[in-house]
């Protein structure tokens, strides 16, 4: 997975380097280093879980607008 950013990310548990970035990207193999960097909110490319999702034909159902719930602001706080 790769991951992007700038310098060094330090590993406290083992107190050494965990990844370098190289010209902003660091590419990471390892699941317990990935899920450190996700952790710690490095920007990545999207997870691949690995499984295969059927694409639909791309229809997009119509909206009842009768299961629609809308809210409704009141004029004044004390009403």
């Amino acid at each position: 997975m790769i991951f992007y950013g700038n310098g060094a990310v330090w590993d406290p548990r083992t107190n050494s380097r965990l990844c370098r970035f190289i010209n902003g990207k660091c590419d990471v193999t390892d699941d317990n280093e990935i899920a450190f960097l996700v952790r710690a909110g490095y920007a990545h490319d999207p997870i691949d879980y690995g499984d295969k999702i059927e694409q639909e034909s791309g229809a997009v159902a119509p909206i009842d607008p009768a299961t629609v719930k809308t809210r409704r602001r009141k004029a004044n706080a004390s009403e």
